[in-house]
């Protein structure tokens, strides 16, 4: 559920950058504050979203053999 709060914060993030570069010549920020938003975006959804997402993914996929079952329910890389 957190892995859920920070992909909507990072949406949003998304959505101002989206929003400075959608005009040409309209500013709602600064350049500074551009390139921090951008960064924050970027730290917030790898290190916040995606990689505890991998690490669930990885967490289920041997579940299936561990409880005994003959095969996988998704077929191997």
């Amino acid at each position: 559920m957190t892995t859920v709060f920070f992909f909507v914060i990072g949406g949003m993030l998304a959505l101002l950058v989206r929003a400075e570069l959608a005009k040409p010549g309209m500013q709602y920020v600064d350049p500074q504050t551009y390139n921090g938003l951008f960064s924050v975006h970027a730290s917030l959804m790898i290190f916040l979203f995606v990689i505890p997402r991998l690490r669930r993914a990885r967490e289920l996929r041997p579940s299936p053999l561990m409880l005994g079952a003959p095969r996988h329910g998704v077929p191997a890389p």
